[in-house]
């Protein structure tokens, strides 16, 4: 079974310039996408996250949203 973030990293390695995302007035290709996510992964690991433990997202809906739940899935 395909974990959802292996999906954004392959759709970020075979098409990174299409968009993957808009919200409002705002585009976020799935190369952006991808490294918007991956500085959340990364922060969230020098935060001391560790597989395993429990991370909330409180926003609304939202490009911030879907880059925080592929960053926390990640």
């Amino acid at each position: 079974m395909e974990r959802l973030q292996d999906f954004l990293d392959q759709r970020a390695e075979s098409m990174p310039a299409r968009t993957a995302l808009i919200h409002e007035n705002q585009r976020a290709s799935y190369a952006r996408l991808q490294r918007m996510a991956n500085h959340v992964a990364t922060r969230l690991i020098e935060l001391g996250v560790q597989p395993g433990d429990r991370v909330t997202v409180l926003l609304d809906n939202s490009m911030a949203t879907v880059v925080a739940i592929y960053g926390i899935l990640k």
